[in-house]
């Protein structure tokens, strides 16, 4: 019989998502370009971009994670869960990829939170800030929003007023000014 063993938290995932070896490059390098590693620039270049490669399987684990609804979000104070939902609903509504993209902006950024040692209610901030950061989107017009290619300059101070109508979003909502101050 094949032996389950129990799901990872999701802070355990993160912890062990953060922590795994780098992987190497599939495709074998040149000898010059094996050579140009040798650098301490390249170096660092390379910690950097396995750092970063950890960052995106963090968030691909994440976004599977964020599939199973039963994750419940615990909010100590920060927001009224009714709120959150009803903000992310209306959100997702409006545009799902902003949706998708606020959820793995949380987990990455709780994660490395967490990994720093933030704990409690700092987390709870940092992770509705996180989730809420792109609300203001919910009033930037579809020609702006869907856009495909470059905006334009106008298009681009258009797209810059969502900060804005998300800040006055969650003060409406009553969401813990510290919210505010990351977002």
């Amino acid at each position: 019989m094949l032996a389950v063993s129990p799901p990872l938290t999701r802070t355990q995932l993160m912890t062990a998502v953060l922590e795994a070896p780098p992987q190497m490059p599939s495709r074998p390098r040149s000898v010059a370009a094996s050579a140009l590693a040798e650098t301490p620039r390249q170096r660092a270049s390379s910690e950097s971009s396995q750092a970063l490669l950890g960052l995106l399987r963090l968030s691909k684990i994440a976004a599977a994670d964020l599939a199973d609804s039963s994750i419940e979000l615990t909010l100590d104070g920060v927001i009224s869960k009714s709120v959150l939902r009803s903000l992310l609903g209306g959100l997702h509504h409006r545009d799902v990829a902003t949706v998708r993209h606020s959820r793995r902006v949380a987990l990455v950024a709780v994660g490395l939170a967490h990994h720093l040692g933030w704990d409690g209610r700092q987390l709870r901030i940092l992770e509705v800030a996180s989730l809420l950061h792109d609300i203001g989107k919910i009033g930037i017009p579809d020609n702006v929003l869907y856009k495909p290619g470059k905006l334009s300059p106008d298009e681009i101070e258009l797209m810059a007023l969502h900060y804005g109508v998300g800040s006055d979003v969650l003060q409406a909502c009553r969401v813990d000014p510290l919210v505010l101050e990351i977002i």
